[in-house]
């Protein structure tokens, strides 16, 4: 394999393995230290609003500078003084905020870096392979160093491992390689394609989101799942998403075309919501929740090298957005997810939400095959 397509699989599975650390174990911290759950949602939400702000304006700023390897330098430093300032101060709440921009920070560069040269479909394919081994490991170890050793070791842990990222990172960005980069055809996109391109990202995003809050307390509450059981079913969920982005790294890069797999996945996920609808026990809901390594696997891996193609000579700005949404869709969710679970209960409303994917999978691909990306 690669050298450079190993290199980026291990920086996602640091920078995950961070995420991991912190995000499941940030709200029970919060919660078992007496915050209020208005305090904790504030908190909460302005992680996500700045992580939506920095992910955009790092992406800007990358297109434009002309120092790339400084600009890697100094944001990945600030991220790391970030971490370094909450695990010396982990119960000055106000300042946990700012783990949103430690955490954009270096995301939409890397995935520039990633997004050029040869090898696109692979070393993307790995990045994101990287990324679930990390989470997995990271959401399977938080809860016992939680446990046993308290916030503190979380994020000194975590702030080693993102040391480790940000070193990694920088070491392998060559700037002589970069320059040779910029040689592909000129790309036309219709306008369309790249609206309905953004909006269907936010819309998976948004049906992931839902995936990782409503659906185990769905099981536990609706399916008489145990909480211990209705967490694991996640990590194996992250655990089989791993062959999952292999397998449509390699498919993509046998000449499939992305746009096809991208419209795929949006057929999965009205599948995934519809087995969860149907699913009627521990069994059932374990089989629902893996049907979904099939859906992030076709999503990851083609939603990246879409933006990559349609961003063109603006891919930090275009990766910024992508990286972006995420945190929007976090804000953006629970808003009307929650209107409809109080209206038609949480059975129901999985059958609703499993027919906006199923429209939008649909529309992309006619929208797709008519205005196909120009090389000129």
């Amino acid at each position: 394999m690669n050298s450079k397509i190993i290199t980026y699989m291990l920086i996602n599975v640091f920078y995950q393995l961070v995420i991991g650390l912190i995000y499941p174990s940030l709200p029970i911290f919060m919660k078992l230290a007496g915050l209020n759950i208005i305090t904790i949602s504030i908190i909460l939400s302005s992680i996500s609003i700045l992580s939506f702000t920095f992910s955009i304006i790092i992406g800007y700023f990358y297109d434009r500078t002309k120092e790339k390897r400084l600009m890697l330098i100094i944001v990945g430093s600030i991220g790391v003084f970030i971490l370094s300032l909450i695990s010396a101060f982990p119960r000055s709440y106000y300042m946990l905020p700012l783990l949103g921009i430690s955490i954009s920070a270096l995301y939409p560069m890397i995935m520039v870096s990633a997004s050029e040269g040869e090898k696109v479909e692979k070393k993307l394919g790995f990045f994101w392979a990287g990324g679930s081994i990390g989470w997995a490991i990271g959401t399977g170890l938080t809860g016992f160093i939680l446990k046993y050793l308290g916030i503190f070791y979380i994020y000194v842990i975590a702030t080693g491992f993102y040391v480790v990222m940000v070193y990694i990172s920088v070491k392998s960005y060559c700037e002589e390689e970069r320059r040779g980069k910029n040689t592909s055809q000129a790309i036309k996109v219709s306008p369309l394609l790249f609206i309905v391109s953004f909006f269907a990202i936010f819309i998976l995003f948004s049906i992931d989101v839902v995936k990782n809050l409503y659906l185990p307390t769905y099981y536990v509450f609706y399916l008489g799942v145990s909480v211990p059981i209705a967490t694991l079913t996640l990590s194996v969920e992250s655990i089989l998403e791993i062959p999952s982005i292999l397998f449509f790294t390699q498919l993509i890069s046998s000449k499939v075309r992305d746009t096809n797999v991208f419209a795929l996945s949006f057929i999965l996920a009205f599948i995934y919501l519809f087995l969860n609808y149907l699913a009627f026990n521990i069994i059932t809901a374990f089989m629902a929740m893996s049907f979904y390594c099939l859906v992030w696997g076709s999503f990851i891996v083609s939603s990246s090298i879409i933006v990559a193609t349609i961003s063109e000579k603006f891919r930090g700005l275009g990766f910024g957005i992508f990286n972006a949404l995420y945190p929007l869709a976090g804000i953006v969710t629970p808003l009307y997810v929650g209107v409809l679970i109080k209206s038609f209960g949480y059975r129901h409303t999985i059958l609703y939400l499993s027919l906006l994917p199923l429209i939008i999978g649909f529309s992309y691909y006619f929208i797709q095959s008519k205005y196909k990306i120009e090389r000129t």
